[in-house]
């Protein structure tokens, strides 16, 4: 089981970076919740070490204050923010995606419900929230099971190498050299054979590099899983 006094002095040192990257790219508490989709108490809580995010948090508010994920564990500076993207909606659909990694890491590693319970002091219903996207499994618990589970904690990041690679990739690809002038401008030379004119079109646009790449990581997710994620979007959207 983790050790309460370790993770309080994490969960502190965390809030403490938070505040910090709020800050330095110049929100106050009530704006950047309300970017958040949270309430300005929860971010306080967050922020004095009374409550923990899960990572889909940390991940979007370092999308909004312009800090590579990183900072949070790592010494990084402080860039701007990111003002124009949909937190909220971000936060819940990375959710649904950690839990799904999280089953599919405990699942490979042939591990019930029921160890990863005991290894962080939950109950086994609790795992199945984290695992099922409706609750926001707290970030050092999240840390402490890539050990366990023997993964990186890349595997669970919005991107390689956390959200700041996200972004990067995004300038990368619509900075790219436009190819023959049979392909869509700012598109990739990809081999068209066999292939519909429209799935063409949708793989040469470099602003669909991202879920292509969401494509190629659900292709190694089981039936069940996918279904779960589908119902998880669906409570989302609807």
């Amino acid at each position: 089981m983790l050790k309460t006094d370790a993770i309080t002095l994490k969960r502190k040192i965390l809030g403490i970076l938070m505040r910090n990257a709020r800050a330095g790219a110049g929100f106050n508490l009530t704006e950047t919740a309300e970017l958040l989709g949270l309430a300005p108490l929860t971010l306080e809580d967050y922020e004095s070490g009374r409550q923990e995010p899960d990572l889909p948090i940390l991940e979007t508010l370092a999308r909004l204050c312009n800090v590579p994920v990183s900072y949070f564990w790592s010494d990084t500076g402080l860039p701007f923010p990111d003002r124009n993207y949909k937190y909220p909606q971000a936060i819940s659909l990375r959710r649904k995606v950690v839990g799904l990694l999280l089953n599919k890491a405990r699942t490979d590693a042939n591990y019930p419900p029921k160890k990863i319970a005991e290894h962080l002091g939950d109950s086994v219903d609790q795992i199945a929230h984290y695992e099922q996207g409706q609750l926001g499994i707290p970030f050092s618990q999240l840390n402490a099971l890539t050990e366990l589970l023997d993964v990186d904690l890349d595997y669970f990041l919005d991107g390689a190498n956390g959200a700041e690679t996200t972004l990067a990739e995004q300038e990368d690809a619509a900075q790219k050299e436009p190819v023959a002038s049979d392909a869509p401008s700012g598109g990739y030379n990809i081999p068209a054979a066999d292939m519909p004119d429209d799935v063409v079109a949708f793989i040469q646009d470099p602003t669909n590099l991202l879920y292509i790449k969401l494509a190629m990581r659900l292709q190694s997710l089981s039936t069940e899983t996918l279904r779960a994620l589908a119902e998880g979007i669906l409570d989302i959207t609807y």
